[in-house]
């Protein structure tokens, strides 16, 4: 799998394999990959996942920012936290799990 930058993928194919891959640790084949980054029943799935996995819960929020209203910031301290902005919170908190997920390989 091609490095994904996980603060700029869009909603789609390419993130909801990556997701289902690396935070899942499931392989299927294209067609069968769960909508995550589009479905937010499915996107609470990964946040569980997370919860689960890492025993992080995520947030997400509002921003003013037009284009991308949505955050999720990875760390509880606001002075240290790292944070993903999307067009939906279903993008942001896919967003934020390939980050953690990245980040945990490292």
């Amino acid at each position: 799998m091609d490095p994904i930058n996980p603060y700029k993928v869009p909603a789609g194919s390419d993130l909801d394999r990556a997701i289902h891959t690396l935070l899942f640790e499931e392989d299927l084949e294209a067609s069968d990959c769960p909508n995550y980054s589009d479905d937010a029943e499915l996107a609470r799935k990964v946040v569980a996942k997370l919860k689960s996995r890492f025993g992080e819960s995520i947030i997400t929020g509002r921003t003013r920012i037009s284009k991308k209203p949505w955050f999720a910031p990875y760390d509880k301290d606001p002075s240290t936290a790292t944070e993903v902005v999307a067009e939906t919170p279903s993008l942001a908190i896919c967003r934020l799990a390939l980050l953690r997920v990245m980040r945990d390989s490292d």
